[in-house]
This record gives structure tokens, C-alpha cells and sequence, in this order.
């Protein structure tokens, strides 16, 4: 509609960039789509199955559905009253519309006003669909909880109902408040007049805490998903009826966008065989997984630890094939520990995705997102960020041979939409965000629900993410969700851990490795042992090296055509190398568009694409191409990455990250290596120790430390457990090893034997990290919210928010340039990320630091300042100069 909206009631507005009105869009037109893009949720993805299953049930009737759909439509209703209808004219100050939604539908209004209410042939009966439970034994419970999940559309969980102004809902000349609220429920009527109809019990709203908390989170997604103006539209005539197009549209946008996988069954064979996807024969892990029959109900957990390169994520990606051929999932969230990971990850399954479903177009096939801020890559394409919300994508004729739809591109655009996506890989924190105290963790929680939930390297997360993690897992399963585990390094008590989350028995004790357990909720866990897919033998050398050691020894290696790669733990060690790499021999060091450089995390987006892509060619598998090479990185590429080295040089560190590093070491057979050089003919890898050696000092409070013990790796028990481990040894066996030397590392009472055994300051080093990871787990109880909570009792959004950011390392600070300057690999650079460390104490939480005036220096450097500090930023990435 165009023009000013008067006397009617409006629920979207359009307005110029001068802010003039141009078009609107009828309230209950707006409530009919949110209404319809719930049903397509319920009834065209796995959502409907998930949620029956969250209160035991089979299914979600056919009038249970619909009532879900017209509570879903009520959403808006408080946009009728006075207060929010006056935001269409800027000149008067309006307000919004949750606290008198939920002020109305309580009956806090004026007796009078709410009398008018109560009599309304249609609201008057919603009350009778309640169904109380031991979780809300009173109606008013009921009604209170499910107020507070429609209500919460916006993304945080509002207040309890109270306060509502009664000038808010009295008629005047202008307009009657309820004239609007009979509007929508008389479009509400003619969508799902099922709804009303006498019905069973099955047919009642449960009165359950994990089910209202799962309907807050479809409210919210179904709200953002309708709220898309380039798919519907706004009406060009408020009488008209909108029900039809309300539901072609949703059909449309719920299918393209990969919420539901219906369309791209029909693309997977039957049975989806491993020959059907892949070129060659199973290894003996993703055989074993292959053939074990799926069974009703429940749904499942998976675990499967192997040696690095035995093809776990191929296994994953059959596992989600044959959920998805089945119906049992609509999609699939692949959570990986890193950035660099991702990026390389997410070009391996658009691959895979393109070979399991060639039958299809490539418009059909499931979208494959890349979900990592900063980035927007749908497929094999990338989107270009536009000032405001917008996203501009390439059509067909940029050669792609892609259609790239609005819809398909959707969950991709906004990193709250991520878990929306159909195949989705990304970093864990997206997922932990779900179950932690932030806005639209619902919506993030709804969503997941649909996918076979895969987390990769699941042993590198901290005590604090392992107990989110226990959250997000013990909700997915209570879903009948499906989740599949991934690790080559897992202790034996974060596996139980993980196990009793997801209500599984067992993973105590000894276990065999390689193996791979399958369960459902509420059996115990049985692994069954799997042959290696090979028996490796790997050298390794414990030495005390300086910065030029690591350097003039890498070089030489270089000579000799070797791909070395050098993994420090700190960033500032990393540089530090570098630069003795860069002064001996620039020729030799690892180079983005000619420029030597290192990988780490301190790099600015458009720079950090350049390098993940770069140090995949420098390491590339399989054939060699070109002479021998110098990569100096940090964690970001220790594990996840398909990258293969000739010789590997690395910081001491706990047992578990160790092997994984080992993982990039002469990771595929039949790869050339150099020459007359018996360093490189086998795997061998040098592992650096503090000065002091294998007997260095537990680190003292207040000092900083080597090597970043202490600080990258607070448990330097572990790393020093590992390094007595090491002595005496000229090789590691994987997998024979693998178990011992991880448990040594990461056992709690094995732990506290060691330390109990040196004493004196180790044994206070200890007690100093228990209390500390006690702490951290305690602080993500605080900090998580759990199902079976009363909703009205769960804050999103609030000043814990801080804390969270904090933990997950989001509380990092953009800061952009007033003009993109040119940065050192010739790409110009608009933003950088600062560490939210470099900052701490410096700045408030809501501190943003956007159009930050910049300068360069003769050799290209970017300098600039912020709170005080100088930084710069050239070819070594980000540094903080000095205090100001």
C-alpha cells in the first residue's frame, strides 16, 4: 500500500532515505505471513517431528498445528493499539508494541476495555486450548508462559505482563484499537478455522517448558523470515484476502532458503550407498559407521575417535545423507574449532554436495553456507556487503552456472540465521550461542533442531565450552536430534561428560582406538574398535631452540625442497620467527601475492581470505609443485586443516593439541618428498622446549611466561606431563600412543598425581587451575539457560551478555577506517579486529569505533590509535605499539 495509512491499522512500513513514508503493509497481512511461515515450518521441515518428540509424541495433530500457527499470527497484536500506530508520523512520538501485546492479552487493560475482550467470539475460546502440566499446573502459568514465547518474537524474552497504559486500547475519533485486534483474528479465522474446532487432548497447546521454549524460538524465526519484504510483499489492497499468497510464499521461502530438505530428497539415491557419493572405498571408521542400521525414535549419538586423516569428515557427511534421505533431518551444522578450518571445510562440501546431488540442478541442491563472520560465501560464490542490511550476490550470468535466489541466500546474510542454513559449516561458538543468555538463542535453538549436529575436534574446547556444549546437546537429543562427535584426541572424562549430556551411559574407563559408538538417549554407550587406515611411526626430537635456531633450521630445510612448517603458540613468538625467517632468506618464506608473510589470527577479513587461501596452496597434498617453503603460523591451523608438511617444528604443548599438530605432518601417502634427506623421507617432527628443557619451572603468578604456558595454555601441568612423557622417546606410534599420551595430559586424577608427585609450586599451580576451571564451568551454568526453565523466568540479552562475549572471544572491537587504505597484499582494507584483551579495562561494553582516522608510513604500514593505544598493521598483521 502507499501513501499514509490513516484509520487503518498497519503492521510494516517503508520509508525513503529521507525518511518519507512510501508504502505500508496491513497488520493482519503481516500477522497472516508470520502465521503461514509457522505452519511451513512445522509441516515441510523435521521441526513438527522434533517438537512432538519433546513431549513424547509421534506427531503434531493437524488443529494442534493450526493453533500454533494463529498464536504465532497473534505475535503483532499489540501493534494495534494507539502508541505504535503513531510511529507512522515522525512528527509524533510513538512506542512499541510487546508491553502492550502482553498487557492486553493478560487482561491488564481497564475492566471496561478488557470486558470487550473476554466477549470476542474468537480470543474468548484460546484459553480452553491450555493444556497445564507438573511444569505449569495453573492455567494463569500457561498463560503467563505462553504469552512470554509470543512475545518474544524480537529475539529477547520480555517482562511479565504489567502496567499497560489504558489510553493504549481506548477508541478514539482516529481509530478503536480492538477494531484492529478483530482484524487480525478474523484473517487468523479464515487461514486456520480448524483451529477453533472442538478437539482431544492431543490436540492441546502442552503445557511444557522445553515445548514453549522451542515454540519462542519458531516465533522468532518465522517472524524474521516473513519479515523479508522481497518475498512478501506488501499488499496492494488491505481487503483483499492474503491467506494464498501468505502460504505460497512460505512454501517458497522455507524450501529455497534449505530450511526444509524436501525438494533435494528426491536428488539422493535411495538408501544413499557409499558408492552413490563417493570414488573410492570406505576406510575402516566410515565403513563401520556406513553399515550400522539407524533406529526408530530417540534420535542418536554418534562418536567417532580416529587418528588424523582417517576421513572423519567424509563419514559425517554420509551419516547426514542418509538422516536426510530418511526425513530424519532437513540439514546439517558442521562445528569446527577455527576460522582457517572452516573456510577450507566448507569448499570440501560444496564438492560433496555437488557430487551426492548431481542429479539435481544447482538451484535444487541444498545451499551451502559459510558461517563465519565477516564472510558471505553461498557455494562457490560471494556476496559483496552493502551499506545498511543489504547483500548484493552474483545471478547466473556471472558465469557460476548458480542461481543464487533471495531466498537460498537468506540464512547466509546475518550471523543470528547461520543454524537456518541447510549444509552449514562454521565454528562452534555459533552453535554455543544458542544455549547461552544472548538474543534469539531460541530462534538459534529452533533451528539446530533440523540438522545432524557434527562437532569436529570436539576435544579442543576449554572447561567453560565443554559445559555449553553439554547444554546444547542435552536440549538437541531431548528433540530426537541427531549428533555425531569427531575427535582424534578425546580424554576419557570429557567423553563421559559429553556422553551423560546427551543421556547416554558409559565412556568411563579404557577404550579402544581407534573406534566409533552409536546410541540412543538412555542406553549405554558399547565401542566398537576399527583397524587404523594406517600405522604411523612418527620422529620426534625435543630441543631448547631460540627464534634464529627455528629460523637458519627451517631455512636449510627449505633448501632442500622441504614445505616446513613451524606452529608457535603466541602470536608474538610466531612474529618473532617470522622476522628471522624474512632477514635470512625472504625467498624462502611462505608469501601472499609475493609479500612474505606468517598465518595467524590478527589479520584483517579481506587479508585473512588471501592467507586461509595461500597457505592451502603452500601445503597443498599430493603432487609437489615448485621449492621448498617456510609457513610460520600459530593455532589457526593446527587442526581441521587438509594441509601436508614435510617437517614440522612446534612449541611444546598438551598432549591432545600435540597430536593433532602431528595430524599436518606427512598427512597423505604417496606424496613426494624431498630427496637425500632423511628428516623428511619419514614423518618427524622437532618439539621446542622452555630454556630450562623438559624440567621447567611451574609458572609464576603475575610473570609472563615462555611459550605461552600460562597464558595460551593455562594448564602447564599438562604440557609439562607431556614433555616427561616425551623424554626417553625418538617417535610417537599413532594410534598405538595416542590414547596413553592424551590421558596423560588431559586425566584429572592422573593429573593431580603428577602434581602431587613434584610438589612445592606445582602442586599450588594445581589447585590454582582446578579452582579456576571449577569456576569456569560454574560460570557457564550461570551464563547458560536450560529447557527445563520457566520461560518467564529466562533474561536474554542482559548484562550478562558481556561476560559471554567474553568467554566465546566476541568480545572483540571492530574498528573501521574513515577511507579503506591499501593493506600489505595489495587488497584495501576497511576494518580490523582487536583483540578484546588488548582493550580490557580501556573501553565500556558499548564502545564502538567506526570512521577511525588512519595513516600510513613510507613502507605501507597502517598506523592508528584507539583508547590510548597505538597500533599498526603490515605483513606481520595486527600490533599494539606502546601506551600512549
Amino acid at each position: 500500500m502507499t501513501g499514509i495509512p490513516e484509520g487503518r491499522f498497519w503492521g510494516k512500513l517503508r520509508r525513503d532515505h529521507d525518511g518519507r513514508l512510501v508504502a505500508w503493509h496491513p497488520l493482519e497481512h503481516h500477522c497472516l505471513d508470520v502465521a503461514a511461515v509457522t505452519e511451513a515450518l512445522l509441516t515441510r521441515t523435521t521441526l513438527g517431528l522434533h517438537f512432538a518428540r519433546l513431549v513424547g509424541r509421534k506427531g503434531l495433530s493437524d488443529r494442534l498445528v493450526a493453533r500454533l500457527c494463529v498464536l504465532a499470527g497473534m505475535h503483532d497484536l499489540g501493534k494495534a493499539a494507539h502508541r505504535f500506530q503513531r510511529r507512522a508520523d515522525p512528527a509524533v512520538a510513538g512506542g512499541g508494541h510487546v508491553g502492550p501485546l502482553l498487557c492486553f492479552l493478560s487482561g491488564e487493560t481497564a475492566s471496561e476495555l478488557f470486558g470487550r475482550f473476554v466477549e470476542s467470539s474468537r480470543l474468548r475460546q484460546i484459553a480452553t486450548w491450555l493444556e497445564p502440566s507438573d511444569d505449569l499446573p495453573s492455567m494463569d502459568e500457561c498463560v503467563i508462559a505462553w504469552l512470554s514465547a509470543v512475545g518474544g518474537h524480537h529475539g529477547g524474552l520480555p517482562p511479565q505482563p504489567g502496567g499497560c497504559a489504558h489510553v493504549d486500547w481506548a477508541p478514539t475519533r482516529e481509530r478503536d484499537p480492538f477494531a484492529g485486534v478483530e482484524r487480525v483474528m478474523a484473517a487468523l479465522a479464515e487461514g486456520w478455522p480448524e483451529a477453533w474446532e472442538s478437539g482431544t487432548d492431543a490436540d492441546r497447546l502442552p503445557g511444557r517448558h522445553r515445548f514453549i521454549h522451542g515454540f519462542a524460538g519458531l516465533v522468532m524465526l518465522a517472524d524474521w523470515l516473513a519479515s523479508d519484504d522481497r518475498v512478501f510483499q506488501y499488499s496492494r489492497d488491505p481487503d483483499a484476502s492474503r491467506v494464498g499468497f501468505a502460504r505460497r510464499a512460505a512454501a517458497s521461502v522455507v524450501v529455497e532458503a534449505g530450511l526444509s530438505g524436501e525438494a533435494a530428497r528426491s536428488g539422493v539415491p535411495e538408501g544413499a550407498h557409499w558408492d552413490d557419493v563417493f570414488a573410492f572405498d570406505p576406510r575402516p571408521a566410515q565403513a563401520e559407521l556406513a553399515k550400522r542400521p539407524f533406529r526408530e525414535g530417540g534420535g542418536s549419538v554418534v562418536l567417532v575417535e580416529a587418528e588424523t586423516g582417517s576421513g572423519k569428515t567424509e563419514a559425517a557427511f554420509h551419516r547426514y545423507l542418509r538422516l536426510f534421505e530418511r526425513g530424519e533431518v532437513d540439514g546439517l551444522y558442521f562445528a569446527v574449532p577455527t576460522r582457517s578450518a572452516a573456510t577450507q571445510l566448507h569448499g570440501r562440501l560444496v564438492r560433496l554436495v555437488e557430487r551426492a546431488f548431481g542429479a539435481l540442478p544447482p538451484a535444487a541442491r541444498p545451499p551451502v553456507i559459510l558461517a563465519v563472520p565477516g564472510y558471505l560465501r553461498v557455494d562457490d560464490v560471494e556476496g559483496q556487503r552493502l551499506p545498511g542490511f543489504e547483500v548484493l550476490w552474483p545471478d547466473e550470468r556471472d558465469g557460476s552456472g548458480r542461481w543464487l535466489s533471495r531466498q537460498r541466500t537468506w540464512a547466509a546474510e546475518h550471523p543470528k540465521r547461520y543454524l537456518a542454513g541447510a549444509v552449514v559449516v562454521g565454528t562452534i561458538d555459533q552453535v554455543l550461542l544458542s544455549a547461552l543468555r544472548t538474543r534469539h538463542a531460541h530462534m538459534r535453538t529452533a533451528a539446530l533442531l533440523r540438522q545432524l549436529l557434527v562437532v569436529d575436534e570436539v576435544h579442543a574446547s576449554d572447561r567453560f565450552m565443554v559445559r555449553v556444549l553439554e547444554e546444547v546437546l542435552r536440549r538437541h537429543v531431548a528433540a530426537a536430534g541427531h549428533v555425531m562427535l569427531l575427535s582424534a584426541t578425546l580424554g576419557s572424562d570429557a567423553r563421559q561428560r559429553l556422553f551423560k549430556a546427551c543421556g547416554v551411559g558409559g565412556g568411563a574407563g579404557e577404550w579402544p582406538y581407534p573406534a566409533v559408538v552409536e546410541a540412543l538417549p538412555g542406553t549405554t554407550a558399547v565401542a566398537v574398535p576399527c583397524a587404523p587406515v594406517q600405522r604411523r611411526c612418527v620422529g620426534v626430537a625435543l630441543a631448547t631452540w631460540s627464534d634464529e635456531d627455528i629460523a637458519g633450521r627451517a631455512i636449510q630445510a627449505a633448501d632442500s625442497g622441504a614445505r616446513v612448517l613451524v606452529i608457535r603458540n603466541t602470536v608474538r613468538d610466531a612474529v618473532a620467527t617470522w622476522r628471522e625467517v624474512v632477514v635470512r632468506d625472504r625467498r624462502r618464506c611462505f608469501a601472499v601475492r609475493g609479500v612474505p608473510t606468517l598465518h595467524h589470527g590478527r589479520f584483517a577479513p579481506e587479508d585473512r581470505k588471501l592467507l586461509d587461501r595461500a597457505v592451502e596452496d603452500a601445503l597443498k597434498p599430493g603432487a609437489r609443485r615448485g621449492a621448498g617453503c617456510v609457513v610460520v603460523a600459530t593455532r589457526t591451523v593446527e587442526q581441521s586443516l587438509d594441509v601436508d608438511a614435510d617437517w614440522l617444528v612446534t612449541d611444546i604443548c598438551p598432549a591432545d593439541v600435540l597430536l593433532q599438530r602431528l595430524g599436518r605432518l606427512h598427512r597423505h601417502l604417496g606424496t613426494t618428498r624431498p630427496p637425500g634427506h632423511p628428516l623428511f623421507a619419514e614423518p618427524h617432527a622437532t618439539v621446542v622446549l622452555p630454556p630450562e628443557g623438559v624440567a621447567f619451572p611451574a609458572p609464576e603468578p603475575g610473570k609472563r611466561s615462555r611459550l605461552g604456558l600460562g597464558t595460551v595454555f593455562e594448564d602447564v601441568l599438562a604440557v609439562r606431563a607431556t614433555a616427561e612423557a616425551l623424554v626417553g622417546r625418538d617417535s610417537i606410534r599413532i594410534p598405538e600412543d595416542s590414547r596413553s599420551l592424551v590421558e596423560a595430559a588431559t586425566s584429572p586424577q592422573r593429573l593431580r598425581e603428577f602434581a602431587e608427585q613434584l610438589g612445592g609450586a606445582w602442586f599450588q599451580h594445581w589447585m590454582q587451575v582446578d579452582g579456576r576451571v571449577r569456576a569456569e564451568a560454574g560460570q557457564a551454568g550461570i551464563l547458560t539457560w536450560s529447557w527445563d526453565t520457566s520461560i518467564e523466568n529466562v533474561r536474554l540479552g542482559s548484562g550478562e551478555d558481556g561476560k559471554v562475549q567474553t568467554r566465546l572471544g566476541l568480545d572483540d572491537r571492530r574498528v573501521s577506517f574513515a577511507r579503506p587504505w591499501m593493506g600489505p597484499f595489495g587488497a584495501p582494507v576497511a576494518e580490523l579486529t582487536i583483540p578484546g584483551w588488548m582493550l580490557r579495562d580501556r573501553v565500556g561494553d558499548d564502545a564502538v569505533f567506526i570512521d577511525v582516522e588512519a595513516s600510513t608510513d613510507q613502507e605501507g604500514t597502517i598506523l592508528f590509535s584507539i583508547a590510548g593505544l597505538d597500533f599498526r598493521y603490515d605483513a606481520a598483521g595486527l600490533q599494539q605499539e606502546r601506551l600512549a
